[in-house]
């Protein structure tokens, strides 16, 4: 298995941990702010989250504005 392999399947470290929403910018339906969630990937500039309320969107790194919470 190559280093780019092993890569690919070993998830990124802060996979699993939960973020609390502050403000989530230039999206037509945010995420409440105070809504917790846990991340799901990271790749891309985008923290890909799955929100307590039911939702599957993305934080952009640069952009919004989370906390972790453990």
């Amino acid at each position: 298995m190559s280093l780019l392999d092993l890569f690919k399947t070993k998830p990124h470290p802060f996979v699993g941990r939960r973020v609390k929403c502050i403000e989530m910018k230039d999206e037509p339906h945010p995420i409440p702010n105070g809504t917790i969630g846990t991340i799901r990937h990271i790749g891309g500039g985008v923290i890909n989250v799955k929100w307590e309320n039911g939702r599957d969107i993305g934080l952009i790194e640069d952009l919004d504005r989370y906390e972790y919470v453990d």
